[in-house]
């Protein structure tokens, strides 16, 4: 029985590989999610963080690089996060892959931003903010998944 490239390319996105993958997508950007949003709340309480393993949130977080074009970073990070993790639960829905391709498609986005970010903290800043560590891990895990997928879609297909 010859099997069309539509109905094979529709297997290979529910498989389990896929599934899992769309899990690992979910939590990796709930965990960036929750960070956001609470440096996002800091940052309108003007509240200290609580800085972990490093010092060094207090002068990240009110750097003048902690704010892009008037919005702090933790709302476009939450954006990003949320953007991420609504795809991947619309694909596990049941929906098109076209949700979790667009999740992967979207996940250089936030790798390349994160690096940018630690080259700021690391030599400009000269300081380290721990949340904000949390987030550069969660996007580049993220870009990790999403390109450990892509080369073992072209394998597969």
């Amino acid at each position: 029985m010859i099997i069309s490239t539509e109905a094979q390319n529709v297997g290979f996105w529910n498989s389990a590989l896929f599934k899992r993958a769309a899990w690992i997508f979910i939590f990796l950007s709930f965990v960036g999610l929750a960070d956001s949003i609470y440096l996002t709340i800091e940052h309108y309480n003007g509240s200290a963080v609580n800085c972990f393993i490093v010092e060094g949130c207090d002068k990240v977080l009110s750097s003048e690089y902690a704010v892009m074009f008037g919005i702090p970073l933790g709302i476009i990070g939450a954006v990003y996060y949320l953007s991420i993790f609504s795809l991947s639960v619309f694909f596990l829905s049941g929906h098109s892959e076209k949700f979790f391709k667009a999740a992967l498609i979207f996940s250089p986005v936030g790798s390349f931003a994160s690096a940018y970010f630690v080259y700021l903290q690391i030599f400009v800043i000269k300081y380290i903010c721990f949340y904000c560590m949390i987030s550069a891990f969660s996007s580049t895990f993220l870009f990790l998944t999403a390109t450990f997928l892509f080369f073992r879609s072209k394998k597969t297909g």
